[in-house]
């Protein structure tokens, strides 16, 4: 070891030791060679006493970190650890801020810290610290989720500094976004080139999901939902879908139809040409009854409604849309409804029945669909013999 390296760092230990944290001594540093080994690190250890008083931190934050630089537990990490803060000396903000917070293990936490990774440090800043060098009131939270979450939360971040964007869009799921999975999934909706949408939009999603209660989408699934209908986005209306998906509205009633309709676009329309897709179809033309999907291509066109609901059925406004249907397809080939199953077990085709024959359908609906001379009633009695074609459950 050089010698006059080791004297210069041995007059900082005093000056930094006996003047702002006096109840430390000299004897203590020295014991088990910590001195020695932190003196083999001066460089590093100058800026940041030098990055300290420029921040003006006070007796207490100094000590505490010089204390954990210098504990003997640290010695085989104290050149990780003081270039860290070297390199990094917006940290010392952090733990200026933070050193008071009760319950918060800044120690622990900075421990977790990678080494060397300018991408993280440039995200993190960027996130956390305003422009104006306070730092922000989300850094405790996410402080907070580093101490309360294993080597995988941090790594992720590592690996990929966009999942800051992905944390900050999810925040208010306190327990989901300290899942690196669920992170993923956010981040590549956030990156992805098709779907359009930002931090602002998610977080109005994530808000609509926390509005729907115990009929919510499960989060996950609804990320899941969400990146499958990259493939859709330039269908027609597909902007109409997003809108849907980030009303809050009615208890999240519209996310919840929306998402249904990705489910099933996911799980069961892999054959699909996305360019003969439309999306929430204003199929009158005139404001009366939209459709949630209609595919219409060179071969024919089917008109979908998706149900995300439970019992009581058949739903509210049925009669309404159902005679809409009737009113706009060509043939009941064109109509199908889908249930969702993991909200519906069965379907009673008698109580649809019924309420459809407590309406009046126009007679030029029933001769479209079965020519001149036939009444209401035999229509209705048409549909009943078709009725497992035209409304089905699907899991």
């Amino acid at each position: 070891m050089n010698l006059q390296r080791f004297k210069n760092y041995f007059l900082l230990l005093v000056v930094l030791l006996y003047n702002h944290a006096g109840a430390t001594t000299i004897h203590n540093i020295f014991c088990e060679n910590r001195a020695i080994h932190f003196s083999a690190n001066a460089e590093s250890a100058l800026k940041i006493w030098k990055q300290v008083d420029d921040l003006n931190m006070d007796l207490a934050a100094r000590t505490r970190l010089f204390n954990w630089l210098l504990d003997p537990a640290n010695v085989k990490d104290l050149k990780k650890f003081t270039d860290l803060f070297a390199k990094q000396p917006d940290l010392l903000r952090f733990w200026k801020e933070f050193n008071n917070t009760p319950d918060l293990n800044l120690e622990d936490i900075f421990s977790k810290f990678p080494q060397g990774s300018s991408g993280f440090y440039t995200k993190f800043f960027e996130t956390f610290k305003n422009t104006d060098g306070t730092i922000s009131d989300d850094a405790l939270k996410f402080l907070q989720d580093v101490q309360d979450s294993g080597a995988d939360f941090i790594g992720a971040f590592k690996g990929n500094a966009a999942l800051f964007d992905a944390w900050r869009a999810i925040f208010a799921k306190s327990d989901l976004r300290k899942d690196p999975n669920i992170l993923n999934l956010a981040s590549e909706i956030l990156t992805s080139n098709q779907l359009g949408i930002d931090e602002a939009i998610l977080k109005a999603i994530v808000n609509a999901q926390q509005a729907g209660g115990a009929n919510a989408p499960i989060f996950k699934e609804l990320l899941e939902n969400i990146l499958y209908a990259e493939k859709f986005a330039g269908s027609t209306g597909f902007d109409v879908l997003i809108s849907a998906l980030k009303n809050a509205g009615l208890n999240g009633a519209s996310q919840i139809g929306a998402n249904w309709t990705l489910e099933y676009l996911k799980k069961f329309a892999g054959n699909l040409d996305p360019r003969f897709i439309r999306f929430e179809v204003d199929i009158a033309e005139d404001g009366t009854r939209f459709v949630d999907m209609v595919y219409e291509s060179p071969v024919g066109r089917i008109l979908y409604e998706f149900k995300s609901v439970k019992p009581p059925l058949p739903p509210t406004d049925f009669t309404r849309q159902f005679i809409n249907d009737l009113g706009n397809a060509n043939s009941l080939n064109e109509i199908q409804w889908i249930f969702d199953g993991k909200k519906v077990s069965s379907l009673d085709p008698e109580s649809f029945i019924e309420a459809l024959r407590g309406v009046n359908i126009d007679q030029s609906v029933i001769d479209k669909f079965l020519g001149a001379g036939k009444t209401q009633n035999d229509l209705i009695n048409e549909i009943a013999n078709r009725f497992n074609d035209l409304f089905k459950i699907v899991p």
